[in-house]
């Protein structure tokens, strides 16, 4: 079953579930954050700063049998660099790999992220209730929304009043991810959320 679940990529749209996660202070926290606000020993890498639960969540999202997407406004010179996918690929080297990176499933450039929203369901044949879209920004919940996926803020917004948030911000955690893997199992009535790691 693993070794079918990472071929997903090129059986494609085996899945119906899709986690989407933003880049920057989701799966990355700023170069300013520390342990000690992030309430936990920070994972250092060697290419960006990973956010507090990065890995694990799409690692989990994998797990539970959810496809992975990227939905980022950064553009395609920043989405697709070197240091990016190297990024990525230190968070699931068998999923973010070139194909990932030239299919629909990496979205970038815009925004306005509905159409790159719609186009992810497209490609991976979800129903918009069956997906989750992971933001640290608030105000992009209005995207997720137009097309009625489910939204889960990855940021707490806070910082000690001397540095801008994006440079404290300790990325996605724990909490909200667990937060939003239950509003996407509820919506799309799938069987009660159990963590992976809880899983017997």
């Amino acid at each position: 079953m693993a070794a079918h679940m990472w071929l997903v990529l090129s059986v494609r749209n085996v899945a119906s579930q899709v986690c989407i996660f933003d880049i920057d202070m989701t799966l990355t926290r700023g170069a300013f954050a520390n342990a000690s606000k992030c309430n936990c020993e920070l994972p250092k890498y060697d290419h960006g700063w990973p956010g507090v639960y990065a890995k694990q969540a799409v690692e989990e999202c994998l797990h539970q049998g959810f496809q992975v997407g990227i939905s980022t406004a950064e553009p395609r010179v920043v989405a697709l660099s070197k240091q990016r996918k190297e990024f990525l690929r230190q968070l699931s080297p068998r999923w973010f790999n070139e194909t990932f990176f030239a299919s629909e499933l990496m979205q970038y450039g815009n925004r306005n992220k509905t159409t790159g929203l719609v186009d992810i369901l497209r490609y991976t044949k979800s129903r918009a209730e069956c997906a989750i879209f992971f933001d640290d920004k608030l105000e992009n919940a209005k995207y997720a929304e137009a097309v009625g996926i489910n939204y889960q803020q990855a940021s707490d917004d806070k910082n000690d009043g001397r540095i801008p948030v994006f440079d404290a911000d300790c990325g996605l955690n724990s909490t909200q991810f667990v937060s939003g893997m239950r509003k996407v199992y509820r919506s799309c009535n799938l069987t009660n959320y159990v963590p992976w790691s809880e899983r017997k």
